[in-house]
């Protein structure tokens, strides 16, 4: 019997404020291309059984547009695979925080798949294969759980298998006879016990997919997918994804005592070997907050926009960052570290540096410190003197 393994589809994430050419968001349009490439691999594949191992969604309340693109997808393999089973649990994305909630997975039983949100369930397919379904709140059930006598064993539970705080699945259950064991939650790919298998997620939707480009790189794991195998004995096999854009660590500048112009220059180059539409990462190190102020943030803007993102990470010279005086500097008033900035900043030639310090200031004076006064007052002015770029880059 061929099974199909997929987990943290995460239908429905957004990430970023950039429309796709069908008005959707661009993250979540490429998370709907990953799942409906995956789910055409495992309809030319055509596996006996579809197991769907939780994060379903990326949220209980899915928009109706993620909602409805999946049930087109399982519509989809419902009609190319008739005779398959599609056995799916919800994850921690898919169950709500109140009983007086509930998830929307249970309207895909309409297209007749196994869907198991509460408790422990047994799922009986054919004559010999049981698919025991966890869902994220039990998961801790699963060492209490063993395979039946006589039949072929499935587990497909949703949590956390790993050797970290708060682990969910102990080692003893993993452990157990079953004949796979098709887990959900982490979303790089790998083997966890003497038969079971991380799936990974199908794109990157985690808060941090530079760790997973680090952990996948450490196991040999390239890109996004799901696993095939036969049972009895078969060893689950990798089924790449194409992924929906690129994802790139672009390392790390060490930047200590160069120039402002020096480091525009180097992050303009590195930025500049990114392929269009990519998202990535950038570590500035050895960048004092003065210096990181006074670059040229209209060059990196226009260097990062041909990119879908990029995280620029600025980190403080050694010392600045360790040392007791360092550290006092931090924490320096907010009217000297406002005059150090306005002191670095290239100005234009019409705008008097002085009299731009004088009305900083001013609006520090107590009783005009309030966040409606500056978000009202302190911004417009400031920025009609000359145009200011806090942070050189933000994820959204």
């Amino acid at each position: 019997m061929r099974l199909a393994h997929l987990a943290d589809l995460h239908v429905g994430y957004r990430q970023f404020p950039v429309r796709a050419s069908n008005g959707a968001n661009q993250r979540e349009f490429d998370v709907e291309a990953s799942v409906r490439a995956a789910l055409t691999d495992v309809i030319g594949r055509r596996p006996d059984v579809v197991l769907l191992a939780g994060d379903i969604f990326h949220s209980v309340v899915p928009p109706p547009r993620a909602i409805l693109f999946l049930f087109g997808e399982l519509q989809r393999l419902r009609a190319a695979l008739p005779a398959a089973r599609i056995v799916m649990v919800s994850g921690d994305h898919d169950t709500p925080r109140s009983t007086e909630s509930t998830s929307i997975l249970g309207l895909y039983r309409a297209l007749g798949a196994d869907v198991v949100q509460a408790g422990v369930e047994r799922v009986a397919i054919g004559d010999h294969l049981v698919v025991t379904c966890v869902p994220k709140p039990w998961a801790r059930q699963a060492a209490s759980l063993e395979p039946l006598a006589g039949a072929t064993n499935v587990l497909l539970v949703h949590g956390e298998a790993r050797a970290f705080k708060g682990r969910e699945i102990e080692d003893g259950a993993l452990a157990k006879p079953w004949d796979y064991v098709a887990l959900g939650h982490w979303h790089v790919c790998q083997q966890v016990g003497p038969r079971a298998w991380y799936a990974g997620a199908l794109d990157y939707v985690s808060t941090d997919p530079w760790g997973e480009l680090r952990e996948q790189a450490e196991r040999g794991v390239h890109g996004k997918g799901w696993l095939e195998l036969e049972l009895p004995g078969g060893v689950p096999a990798f089924r790449p994804v194409p992924a929906s854009r690129p994802f790139l660590d672009l390392g790390a500048l060490d930047m200590a005592e160069r120039s402002v112009e020096q480091i525009d220059a180097a992050i303009a180059e590195v930025v500049a070997q990114a392929p269009d539409g990519a998202v990535a990462r950038l570590v500035v190190a050895g960048v004092s907050r003065v210096t990181k102020h006074a670059l040229d943030h209209a060059r990196i803007a226009a260097a990062k926009a041909r990119l879908l993102n990029l995280k620029l990470v600025f980190e403080p010279p050694l010392a600045e960052a360790t040392t007791p005086a360092a550290r006092g500097d931090r924490l320096k008033r907010l009217d000297v570290l406002l005059d150090e900035f306005l002191g670095a900043r290239t100005l234009p030639e019409d705008v008097d540096r002085d009299e731009l310090r004088r009305l900083g200031q001013e609006y520090l004076q107590p009783g005009k410190a309030e966040a409606e006064d500056i978000e009202q007052h302190v911004l417009p002015q400031l920025e009609e003197q000359v145009p200011l770029r806090l942070e050189a880059a933000s994820d959204d």
